[in-house]
């Protein structure tokens, strides 16, 4: 027996607004579906595609129209049966299985709904889960002003690292590239199960993230069976007290009844409406931050101006709020997400602010570099416009103009990012040379704060001048 809906739609939307920092998502694969050759260019499930592929390449396999089913319909049972149907005689369903999606991918029929991706690109998320193997978020979210990471559960090893700094998709169930350690089937799937309430295997990274930053889960189409969001839920929320919705739970599918008990049993929220709610959050986020624009107050003057990649939008805020506790007014991006605001001109934003402050603060992050090597990338422009200002500067103020900050453990080419890395690439006009001098270059370690946090700051940014 399934339950078609909990919680009302309106009291879920309000509830995940006021949340919306709160939240990491986790997505399945019922949120993607194949559209091209295989199924007439009609949109059909990842699951579906997969089958008429085996199907067609070993026509000698017959199976009965409620094998069929059960494979399109039965989650990883589905899978189990397809691996046992289309391994036999040799038939290597598990690299077969690789070819099809990668081939799918690679072709451009593989797409996230659409609801999903407007969703998720307003949101910005530092953390999504997926239980798929492959790199469908990533390559669909990564367009130039959104970049996350790849990390993936290791079955049989350490998964103790912090998690990177910036956005990251985490996936929980392995990876395809990674051999046959990821979930392709029942079998696999107890394996990480298994592995991930063992002591010496757990992961940590991610657990300790979700917390340590208090976050509540979002379940986005996957269908998950009663006991296998239990085993998922307890080794993370299983000590962890929250007043209010601890997550949420939307699944088109609805919810079987015996999970649905589990859900309140831990205060999880559920819906089955998807789209519609996804939909709204996003066009009521939109409407919000085009209203905030309109009615924040414009401030005449800041201390510093910070400059950055949006990939490191996470860290910048950590920067921004010690300079906030430091009684240093900063300019930003806030929101994150200003950029995408429809209608809105952001480079006549920049225009009009660098004005208004006494400082420049780059923050330099692998990123950072990276973008500053494409000319036609906002911040290659936004340098530009701090350029164009900075040479009408009197020449006793010109020394001091820029303060630039070195986030800790970040790489560019192989190398790390030091005051000898920058310097040199300023020489070679990749960074603009009179932003980055050495004795003016702080820095930022997001693991180890206090440093930064007991700079002189009354010395590096002067009020008076």
């Amino acid at each position: 027996m399934y339950k078609e809906s909990g919680l009302d739609k309106e009291t879920m939307i309000e509830s995940l607004l006021d949340h919306h920092d709160e939240i990491f998502p986790i997505i399945g694969e019922s949120m993607f579906f194949y559209k091209g050759v295989f199924s007439d260019n009609e949109e059909i499930t990842i699951r579906d595609y997969l089958l008429r592929r085996f199907c067609k390449d070993f026509p000698d396999v017959n199976l009965s129209q409620d094998s069929l089913d059960s494979i399109k319909k039965r989650n990883y049972y589905g899978l189990s049966l397809m691996h046992r149907y289309f391994n036999a005689k040799g038939k290597n369903y598990v690299d077969r299985y690789k070819k099809y999606i990668n081939e799918a991918e690679t072709k451009g029929e593989i797409f996230m709904c659409d609801y999903l991706l407007d969703f998720l690109k307003m949101f910005r998320f530092p953390l999504i889960v997926t239980t798929i193997g492959f790199k469908f978020i990533e390559n669909m979210l990564n367009d130039g002003e959104l970049s996350y990471n790849t990390i993936t559960y290791n079955l049989n090893g350490n998964n103790r690292n912090n998690l990177p700094i910036g956005k990251n998709v985490y996936h929980i169930f392995g990876s395809a590239k990674d051999s046959y350690n990821w979930v392709y089937d029942e079998k696999l799937l107890l394996n990480f199960m298994h592995s991930f309430h063992e002591k010496d295997f757990m992961a940590d990274n991610i657990i300790n993230y979700i917390r340590n930053s208090k976050k509540r889960m979002l379940v986005l189409g996957c269908d998950m069976p009663d006991w296998l969001f239990r085993f998922l839920w307890y080794p993370i929320y299983s000590n962890h007290d929250a007043d209010g919705e601890q997550g949420y739970w939307i699944s088109g599918n609805g919810v079987e009844d015996s999970l649905d008990n589990f859900l309140q049993e831990v205060n999880y929220a559920s819906n089955a409406d998807v789209k519609y709610i996804l939909q709204e959050m996003t066009s009521r986020k939109k409407e919000q931050l085009s209203v905030n624009e309109e009615v924040k107050p414009k401030k005449d003057k800041f201390d510093v101006f910070i400059s950055y990649a949006s990939e490191d939008y996470e860290i910048v805020k950590m920067i921004y709020k010690v300079l906030s506790d430091r009684n240093i007014d900063a300019w930003f991006d806030e929101d994150g997400n200003s950029r995408i605001i429809e209608g809105q001109n952001y480079m006549n934003k920049i225009r009009e602010s660098v004005p208004k402050c006494k400082y420049y603060m780059p923050i330099i992050t692998e990123s950072f570099l990276k973008k500053s090597l494409l000319p036609e990338s906002n911040l290659s422009i936004e340098t530009s416009v701090i350029n164009d200002y900075f040479s009408t500067l009197d020449d006793d103020f010109k020394d001091n103009y820029s303060l630039p900050i070195i986030v800790a453990n970040q790489k560019f080419n192989g190398n790390n990012i030091d005051t000898k890395l920058v310097e040199g690439l300023a020489m070679l006009g990749i960074l603009k040379s009179h932003f980055y001098f050495q004795k003016k270059m702080l820095f930022f370690d997001a693991e180890c704060q206090e440093s930064f946090l007991n700079l002189d700051w009354n010395t590096i940014v002067k009020k008076s001048l």
